[in-house]
């Protein structure tokens, strides 16, 4: 489970999966780096990450299933923002 979000922002969302993007953003999740993504999720790095799902940085298989997690997320988040972008036909 994530860290608790920052709700002070009207300009960010949460996903069902707990990832977040930005409302207003017109960057695509899929071009943010990883840090961006660990900064917008409210982790603040993959370290945090891995452990707020239980997974440990010194172990190679709770590294490679982190990697899958956030990997599925960002997919989510892609998916959602261009369903978004589709809403608003394409503008941004």
């Amino acid at each position: 489970m994530p860290p608790a979000k920052n709700t002070s922002s009207s300009s960010s969302k949460t996903t069902n999966n707990g990832s977040s993007t930005k409302a207003t953003s017109t960057t695509q999740p899929d071009d943010k780096s990883y840090n961006s993504f660990y900064k917008e999720g409210g982790w603040g790095n993959m370290k945090n990450f891995a452990e707020s799902h239980g997974l440990r940085l010194d172990k190679h298989e709770d590294i490679e299933e982190a990697k899958a997690i956030r990997d599925g997320y960002r997919e989510q988040d892609q998916r959602a923002w261009e369903e978004a972008q589709a809403a608003k036909g394409g503008k941004n």
